[in-house]
């Protein structure tokens, strides 16, 4: 049975894509998936990119140059993420340039490619199944985290185990929140 591009849009379209169920498309895919890295929004092009080299098949090296060649960074990153899943000399060549590449996460996303000690996951939403570039604890995890083990508005040595809460430094006392205090039964004023 012939692969439509209806059944890779089907596939791909989710926000949450479950590439193992993408996957059971086969190489047929592929030629959808060229198209879409050529025409589709970032967001879409960038999980055909991921697909065309989890299918690993025969012409998923040149598709995911293809993504690795794309004025999007976010494209490129997929194809750096994609190209662990290629054989070795297929993914160094995929990688070359994407070593070299004025975007940081591209450049970051393909030096993890190329050691292929990340597990085979893409990179975003703490899930195998259907995660994206640029996002999750591989990429730096939360936007202004800190340290393992450490709320990112702590400040540096806080914790949770200090008894203070972030974002309170009144000196209200250890584990005690700001403002008017209630008895129990009390109404408000």
């Amino acid at each position: 049975m012939a692969v439509t591009m209806a059944q890779v849009r089907a596939a791909l379209d989710p926000e949450e894509t479950n590439y193992e169920r993408a996957k059971a498309l086969g190489p047929e895919a592929l030629p959808h998936l060229e198209v879409l890295i050529k025409t589709a929004d970032p967001m879409l092009a960038s999980k055909a990119a991921y697909l065309a080299g989890l299918l690993a098949a025969p012409g998923s090296a040149r598709v995911v140059a293809q993504a690795a060649a794309s004025d999007e960074p976010t494209v490129r990153v997929a194809a750096a993420a994609a190209a662990k899943h290629l054989d070795d000399a297929e993914t160094d060549e995929v990688l070359k340039p994407l070593l070299a590449d004025a975007d940081p996460g591209v450049r970051r996303m393909a030096k993890k490619s190329k050691d292929k000690s990340s597990g085979g996951e893409m990179p975003s939403t703490g899930s195998s199944g259907g995660e994206m570039p640029g996002f999750g604890a591989e990429s730096g995890g939360m936007p202004g985290a800190s340290n393992e083990g450490e709320m990112p508005a702590f400040p540096k040595g806080g914790s949770p185990a200090d008894g203070e809460m972030p974002g309170f430094t009144d000196g209200g006392g250890k584990g005690e929140m700001p403002g008017p205090r209630y008895t129990p039964g009390e109404m408000p004023q």
